[in-house]
């Protein structure tokens, strides 16, 4: 092989690599129970060629099976369902796993989850939820699409007061869904919100000083009556 035949494979390399960069799609559900457990169903795709994305690595997402296990397992975490399978009708390649996990504050032991920063913690009014996402300068904007999104849905164990995000029609409205263009991704960071009722489904002072008022209150009366 002489140096000129070389160069130009070296060159068509490149460039399949730089189309594969930034044209990817990620869809995220997360379930969390009371206790802070809970599981995540990771649905991940991009362009292929054939069963080999050219790159085994996109946009922080592996496409090697060894070390999607790697980034996705630590002592909080551990994959219970995996599959992967390639789309014909667009020739994607996608990666579909399930991830339990004991603490969702400790989700970032996992170095998948690394770059993110996230918190499930008790306030005055219920659980106050923060996902922070930090923008990816990586991504070439050249190559993404306005169809690539990054959809993060979570479902928590009570009924959301609020959010930033958009709460989907649901009988006790703790689903929501926030769904970020790739493109946008880039240029700004994101973190996601949310404040959960508790799981008496009572806030604050209702929720903790009401029956000791209900029994000051029989007391005096009692007390009236004499």
């Amino acid at each position: 092989m002489n140096r000129t035949y070389k160069s130009d494979v070296l060159m068509l390399v490149m460039l399949f690599a730089m189309l594969m960069s930034g044209c990817l799609n990620v869809r995220q559900k997360t379930v969390i129970n009371e206790d802070g457990s809970g599981t995540i169903n990771l649905h991940y795709w991009t362009r292929s060629m054939g069963d080999i994305p050219y790159g085994d690595d996109i946009d922080g997402y592996s496409f090697i099976e060894s070390e999607v296990r790697k980034k996705y397992e630590s002592p909080n975490t551990q994959i219970t369902a995996f599959k992967k399978f390639d789309d014909n009708k667009d020739s994607t390649n996608h990666y579909d796993l399930t991830i339990g996990f004991k603490d969702i504050n400790k989700l970032t032991d996992a170095s998948g989850f690394s770059r993110i920063k996230i918190s499930y913690l008790k306030s005055n009014d219920g659980y106050d939820f923060k996902y922070f996402i930090p923008k990816d300068t990586t991504l070439k904007q050249e190559y993404i699409k306005d169809d690539h999104t990054l959809e993060y849905t979570f479902v928590f164990p009570k009924e959301v007061i609020s959010t930033n995000g958009k709460i989907e029609d649901s009988k006790d409205h703790n689903t929501v869904k926030w769904v970020i263009p790739v493109r946008d991704h880039k240029v700004k960071d994101f973190e996601l919100t949310a404040s959960v009722k508790d799981k008496s489904g009572i806030c604050g002072l209702f929720g903790i000083e009401l029956p000791f008022i209900l029994f000051a209150g029989l007391v005096f009366n009692r007390f009236r009556k004499r």
